[in-house]
């Protein structure tokens, strides 16, 4: 399975050099700075390709990174079930609940985020379970 981006693959108008020296030189207010910046940098990173990353050598950056992304909305995610769950069921909700409902959805976000980021990350470089 290849993982391919457009932006990264250096094709559009940042991979063509007459283009960016064309329309960046001047600074045309329709091409504003920040695009020049980025195609300038594109252009020093050499082809603009990113695809040296995406390989079995940096699996384990892929999963942590990946891990580090999931964690913060899953964390909020479990945590608002389980504050849902114990209001439902009666029980009065304080800080110190919520505290400890929110460090219970810690650990429980950061196993299934790091379980799930090691699979995918296993499949997209291997190919298969």
């Amino acid at each position: 399975m290849r993982l391919s981006l457009r932006l990264f693959q250096g094709q559009g108008w940042w991979s063509q050099p007459g283009i960016v020296r064309s329309h960046c030189e001047g600074n045309t207010a329709d091409f504003p700075s920040f695009f020049c910046e980025l195609a300038k940098a594109v252009h020093r990173m050499g082809d603009g390709s990113m695809q040296q990353y995406f390989t079995r050598d940096y699996m384990f950056l892929w999963t942590a990174l990946l891990t580090v992304a999931l964690f913060f909305p899953v964390r909020h995610l479990i945590w608002g079930m389980s504050v849902n769950r114990a209001a439902r069921l009666g029980s009065g909700i304080d800080d110190t609940l919520r505290r400890r409902l929110r460090r219970r959805a810690a650990v429980t976000a950061a196993l299934l985020s790091y379980i799930f980021s090691l699979v995918y990350t296993f499949v997209l470089f291997h190919g298969r379970p």
